[in-house]
């Protein structure tokens, strides 16, 4: 059998939830699958705001949240 490719770089991954407990319990899951979390947020425009700065890979919303837009909008 041919050797795994070098495992890749973790995917960064910003979060945004309306409640910050679901940051809290969500967060702990997505490290221990491999994922690095670079920034946690309950409003979408903070978010909006600090994700061109950060460059996530990926970013995971929750539809509730706080300020003007909600996860959908954001």
């Amino acid at each position: 059998m041919p050797p795994l490719p070098p495992k890749s770089k973790a995917s960064r991954i910003l979060l945004i939830a309306g409640k910050s407990f679901v940051a809290s319990e969500l967060a702990p899951r997505l490290i221990g699958l491999g994922y690095e979390i670079i920034g946690t947020y309950t409003s979408g425009d903070e978010a909006i705001a600090r994700a061109s700065e950060l460059q996530p890979d990926l970013v995971l919303t929750d539809t509730d949240l706080a300020g003007e837009k909600n996860g959908l909008v954001t």
